[in-house]
């Protein structure tokens, strides 16, 4: 026995598939609150359910609902997706386009449905929209690149080219034949229209899940990597991170320095301002070191008020004068604590990688403590070199 399924068969069956995804999408986005892109996709999604619903009610129902409100939601429904995308990789979503866009098309819908009973024009125009919208969602997909998410991305762009190619199709068949079969004729073409969005739709569902997993994992990596305060390396990222460059610059025989700083007097600041002036005195002080830095140096939090900078291939007094501009911009810069303003000071220990004397990073970072500690015993507020390296201390006046 052959099963075979009608037009008005695989049109009910997309309904249904459509609403499943919808459900689907709106449970991804109950466990994932903060992401506020699986919400638009999941709007998107019940669009769709609810503008092919009316298009399935057609000659049961108004032509004015089942024509015009059921394309304005499908178009809605693309709208959706790419303002979810757009909100996904952080962009701004351009929705004032997107409406006046679709408010174009249904418009023109209306004149060639209510005022002038046209099928062919409406297919024309709403399939120009669906290839146009259809493409923008591809390229809004596949426009940023983000590690890990390469695959999911495709999928998902692929899935928004497959339904712009179907709409080509149906446009070029209207054009072959304004006359033609009615959307509910078993014809390939129509059978095509209620089968491929859903399959299509299921390949973006599962790539927009693939996306936000990948996102989820990629924050819980950063999470055990970073400080929770001043989201730098903290003490366990920063030994990997420590040991893998020792090794490499080693390895290639380049040179290799440590900055190891902390701030002066912090405890005092503790006491008369409070933690959480303090709190806000690390951070500002991270984010004015950040500004010095390169892209292959590594900013850790070792402990309390103290930070170690890694700095492959800097010699001796490139590491040096690095921590005279650093501490130049701490000292010279005031910290906003409220309505309060609060200048701070650090010293500084430096300290560059010697094959002979360092067999690992923890001897260099042995030097560079013993380095910050002395600049600490001359009054603080100075960079100070570690034994062994070509002696230099830079101070200011206090």
């Amino acid at each position: 026995m052959i099963l075979t399924l009608d037009v008005a068969t695989l049109s009910f069956m997309s309904v249904i598939m459509f609403g499943i995804l919808a459900l689907l999408t709106w449970m991804l986005w109950h466990g994932h609150r903060d992401e506020t892109a699986i919400a638009y996709w999941a709007s998107g999604l019940t669009s769709s359910a609810l503008g092919l619903g009316l298009l399935v009610l057609r000659g049961q129902i108004p032509d004015l609902l089942s024509i015009v409100v059921s394309n304005y939601l499908l178009l809605l429904s693309h709208c959706l997706s790419w303002w979810g995308t757009d909100r996904f990789f952080g962009r701004r979503p351009n929705r004032a386009f997107g409406l006046i866009f679709i408010g174009t098309l249904t418009l023109l819908i209306f004149y060639f449905s209510v005022l002038r009973n046209e099928m062919a024009m409406r297919i024309l125009i709403m399939s120009c929209g669906f290839v146009l919208l259809g493409l923008t969602n591809a390229y809004a997909t596949a426009r940023t690149s983000e590690r890990g998410m390469r695959l999911p991305q495709m999928l998902v762009a692929t899935a928004f080219v497959m339904l712009a190619a179907l709409n080509v199709a149906r446009f070029y068949a209207t054009l072959k034949a304004p006359g033609g079969a009615t959307m509910f004729d078993n014809v390939a073409l129509n059978a095509l229209n209620f089968l491929l969005p859903p399959v299509s739709c299921c390949f973006a569902v599962f790539g927009w899940t693939l996306m936000v997993n990948q996102r989820l994992r990629l924050r819980l990596a950063e999470t055990v990597r970073l400080d929770g305060l001043t989201r730098i390396l903290n003490r366990a990222a920063l030994d990997e991170a420590a040991a893998q460059e020792v090794s490499r610059c080693q390895r290639h025989r380049k040179p290799f320095s440590m900055l190891m700083l902390d701030i002066d007097r912090f405890k005092q600041i503790n006491d008369q301002h409070g933690h959480k002036a303090g709190d806000d005195v690390l951070r500002q002080v991270v984010e004015n070191i950040r500004r010095h830095l390169r892209r292959e140096d590594h900013f850790g939090r070792y402990g309390g008020d103290e930070f170690v900078l890694l700095l492959p291939e800097t010699p001796a007094e490139g590491a040096k004068l690095l921590a005279e501009r650093i501490r130049r911009a701490i000292s010279g810069r005031k910290l906003e604590l409220g309505n309060d303003s609060l200048t701070v000071t650090t010293s500084i220990g430096v300290a560059t990688m010697d094959a002979a004397s360092d067999a690992d990073w923890e001897q260099l970072a042995i030097r560079a403590d013993a380095a910050l500690y002395e600049a600490k015993r001359q009054g603080r507020n100075r960079v100070v070199s570690a034994a062994g390296d070509a002696g230099l201390t830079l101070s200011a006046t206090l």
